[in-house]
C-alpha cells in the first residue's frame, strides 16, 4: 500500500516485502533532505518528577535502553554533520544521529547531554520516553510535544510501545502495518527500525498539519 506522507505533490510510498519493510520515495522535486530533531528521555521510579528524570546520565540508566539507543542512531560529532541544528545542540559534542536520501534525525538523549532542561525537549515535535521499572508519576501536561511515545521493556524480549498523539485530525499513519493501533508489543530487535519509520511518518504528518494552519484553505461561497 502507499500513504501521502507531505504536503507535497509526489508520494512517498510504504512498501512491504517478505524480507523487509522499507521506504522507496518518488525523488521528484526533492533537491533536499528534511532535518528533524528528536527528544529521548530515560523514566525510572527512582526520581519522583519528570524534571528529575531529565537529570539522569548514562551510567545510572539500563544495559536495554543504552542498546536501544545503539539500534535508533550512531554517534556523531555534531558539528561535523550538515544537520541544521538550532542553539541546543550548539553546546554538545556528540549526538545519536540517522540519515538516508530524505531525511536526517538528530536524537537529542537526555543521558547523554551536558546540561539537559525539560524546556530543551519540550521544543521538539516528538519525545520518546524510555519508562524503565514501574512507571514514575508525571503529569503529562508538562509534556508540549505533540507526539509522545511511551516505549516499556518487558519480558521475553519485548517491548511495549504506545503512541500519543495531540495532532488536530484523527489520521494516524505512523505504525508502518497497522495505521489505527496506537499501542502494540514488538520484538526488542526490530524496536530501532520501528521508531525510525514512525518518525519519518509523524513529522511527515506534523509538517502538513503545520503548512495547513499556515495556508488554511478557504472556503467558496
Amino acid at each position: 500500500f502507499d500513504a501521502i506522507l507531505s504536503p507535497k505533490k509526489d508520494k512517498q510510498y510504504l512498501m512491504t516485502t517478505q524480507q523487509n519493510i522499507h521506504l522507496a520515495f518518488n525523488l521528484a522535486n526533492r533537491n533536499f533532505r528534511e532535518s528533524y530533531l528528536v527528544s529521548v528521555l530515560y523514566i525510572n521510579h527512582t526520581r519522583k518528577t519528570i524534571e528529575e528524570c531529565v537529570e539522569f546520565k548514562i551510567q545510572e540508566t539500563s544495559p536495554v535502553f543504552e542498546k536501544f539507543l545503539t539500534s535508533i542512531g550512531q554517534s556523531v560529532n555534531v558539528h561535523q554533520t550538515d544537520f541544521r541544528y538550532n542553539e541546543i545542540m550548539q553546546k554538545e559534542q556528540t549526538a545519536l544521529y540517522f540519515e538516508n536520501f530524505r531525511y536526517q534525525v538528530m536524537f537529542m538523549v537526555g543521558p547523554l547531554m551536558n546540561s539537559p532542561k525539560l524546556e530543551y525537549f519540550n521544543r521538539t515535535d516528538i519525545i520518546i520516553l524510555w519508562m524503565d521499572g514501574a512507571a514514575v508519576t508525571f503529569s503529562e501536561a508538562k509534556l508540549t510535544s505533540k507526539i509522545i511515545i511511551l516505549i516499556r521493556p518487558l519480558s521475553k524480549g519485548l517491548v511495549n510501545v504506545i503512541i500519543k498523539s495531540k495532532l488536530d485530525k484523527d489520521a494516524f499513519l505512523f505504525l508502518p502495518l497497522c495505521p489505527s493501533v496506537r499501542s502494540f508489543i514488538v520484538p526488542q530487535n526490530s524496536l530501532g527500525f520501528l521508531i525510525q519509520i514512525t518518525i519519518m511518518l509523524a513529522e511527515s504528518q506534523i509538517n502538513g498539519q503545520k503548512q495547513s494552519h499556515l495556508h488554511p484553505t478557504r472556503r467558496q461561497r
